[in-house]
């Protein structure tokens, strides 16, 4: 995993240096914008335009470096997969309806995550914060219209 924000040159050395060290059997995955920052946070660190037009920017140049993916909220990876659809998309800030959003400013739930295009999603706090975490994994499994998980 390698920040976008490091620009073109460090994603392509990360990825480079990944390949070498996995012989080719690990892909780097570049993170567009934290989950936990939204258009005012971006600015307050110096950012130019919104949290949507940086994620696009780092998908591009994602793309560019010939990363494997990118990590970026739920509801962004729709624009991802136009602008760049060949990426995998790694989306963090996966909730179950109702839950604690915690320090998560753009989150989604699992079903809406998937719909937007989402590849794989990371789950941490949803489930092993929960009062009741095998309830949590059944909530899971009712939002995807799955079973057997556990």
């Amino acid at each position: 995993t390698v920040h976008g924000a490091g620009g073109r040159e460090t994603v392509t050395a990360a990825v480079a240096g990944l390949s070498e060290a996995s012989d080719g059997r690990a892909g780097a995955l570049v993170v567009t914008a934290l989950t936990s920052l939204d258009d005012r946070d971006l600015a307050e660190v110096g950012m130019a335009g919104t949290v949507s037009e940086q994620v696009k920017r780092m998908a591009l140049l994602a793309a560019k470096a010939e990363a494997e993916g990118v990590i970026c909220a739920p509801k962004e990876a729709v624009m991802v997969k136009a602008v760049a659809p060949e990426l995998l998309v790694v989306t963090p800030g996966i909730r179950l309806r109702g839950a604690d959003t915690h320090d998560q400013k753009r989150v989604s739930t699992p079903a809406e995550a998937l719909r937007a295009g989402a590849d794989l999603l990371v789950m941490g706090r949803a489930i092993t914060g929960a009062a009741d975490p095998v309830a949590a994994v059944g909530e899971l499994e009712s939002d995807l219209g799955l079973s057997g998980l556990l």
